[in-house]
């Protein structure tokens, strides 16, 4: 083989290891945005839950506030989704009904930090609650599904009844 075709050769390889990378390979992360809907009109007051569904099997959380929600440095991949919805006093209105039950996602429920406002903290003054379907927030019932890719992306969530 000439040396001429040798050097192309490498430099094809280079190119494409270094498209591989920056297409997600070597644990690459997401940062994910968008808005939640119930009907049409915007969820207030929530979270948004991300279920990894290869790899670590990690959970990530974020709330939603004022309709909006965002997670950053999600793995790439499939993921599951669960939406919990609040009342004006903050506390969850829906739970998966596996969360007393036991199971993987009762588990990983369990373990997920509840944050309790300091006494300094003046607290917010909730949205208007809107009640969602309790299947919503069990990420086996709820149909939402994503992958995530590497870099910024929008996934919105629209909620039926």
């Amino acid at each position: 083989m000439d040396n001429k075709y040798i050097g192309k050769y490498k430099l094809f390889l280079i190119g494409l290891l270094m498209l591989l990378l920056e297409a997600g390979c070597g644990g690459s992360k997401g940062n994910i945005h968008g808005y939640v809907r119930f009907k049409g009109e915007l969820v207030p007051d929530g979270e948004v839950t991300f279920f990894e569904q290869s790899g670590k099997k990690q959970v990530f959380v974020s709330t939603i506030k004022d309709g909006n929600y965002r997670l950053e440095g999600v793995p790439t991949g499939p993921m599951k989704i669960a939406v919990r919805t609040y009342n004006r006093s903050n506390i969850p209105q829906t739970a998966p009904p596996s969360f007393e039950g036991g199971g993987k996602i009762a588990e990983l429920m369990k373990q997920m930090p509840v944050k309790q406002p300091e006494p300094s903290e003046k607290p917010e003054k909730p949205g208007k609650y809107v009640r969602i379907p309790e299947r919503y927030a069990d990420p086996d019932k709820s149909g939402l599904e994503y992958t995530v890719i590497p870099g910024d992306q929008e996934k919105n969530l629209e909620l039926q009844p």
